[in-house]
């Protein structure tokens, strides 16, 4: 689907789960959405700086059983609509993935009002779960400290955060390399309380696309 984010930026969202998966996001219908709810916890996939929403793909099939696996591109990646001359700084990245988060919501709402199960008034949230890498990492951090309880548990690998804070259940994955964003995620570790670190020493820093399968395991146990 589309989401309208700040600056004119027009977000490409794609669904990882489907096996009917399109390439290119159709616009988003209401009436479509509802039909094709899905109560399954869903995971929100954030991609690194460079890359976009289908690097997840190989992971995203390992879970979909499980989980309905949801991905952005942000501004300036993949699909996205993007005008010129706007900023690209992490704050206007952190608006992108509260667009998308928000706009997630409105459908689920949309379906809580119209199906009298699972998705009725009277039934539990579906969680939402958020799974980052480098930037994407950041971005899911700088979202949760602007809505605390946005999202049940994260799961990051090498966030890029200078400033090492958040308050969340949060599993910070580091890659068994020497460098910068290595030692970042270490010292972000370190200052989350609630925060768990898990060390790749076979990987480097595009470890979620060195061994899909190996980083999806880790994904499901934490979200268990």
């Amino acid at each position: 689907m589309w989401v309208e984010s700040s600056q004119g930026v027009v977000l490409a969202v794609h669904e990882l789960s489907s096996s009917d998966r399109p390439s290119v996001p159709a616009r988003l219908n209401a009436a479509t959405e509802t039909e094709r709810l899905d109560f399954r916890p869903t995971i929100i996939f954030c991609h690194a700086t460079g890359l976009h929403a289908h690097t997840w793909l190989p992971v995203a099939q390992e879970l979909e059983d499980d989980f309905r696996c949801v991905a952005l591109d942000f501004r300036g990646h993949g699909y996205t609509k993007t005008p010129e001359g706007i900023s690209f700084s992490w704050a206007e990245m952190t608006q992108d993935l509260l667009a998308v988060v928000t706009a997630l919501r409105q459908v689920s709402q949309r379906g809580d009002s119209t199906s009298p199960s699972p998705g009725s008034a009277s039934s539990p949230p579906v969680p939402l779960l958020a799974v980052g890498h480098s930037m994407g990492g950041a971005a899911i951090v700088h979202a949760q400290r602007a809505m605390p309880g946005l999202f049940e548990k994260a799961w990051l690998f090498e966030p890029i955060l200078p400033i090492p804070s958040a308050s969340l259940p949060v599993a910070i994955a580091v890659s068994g390399d020497d460098s910068r964003p290595a030692a970042f995620s270490r010292r972000t570790a370190q200052a989350i309380p609630q925060a768990e670190l898990l060390s790749f020493s076979n990987l480097g820093h595009f470890g979620p696309q060195e061994d899909p399968t190996q980083i999806a395991t880790s994904i499901r146990e934490w979200f268990g």
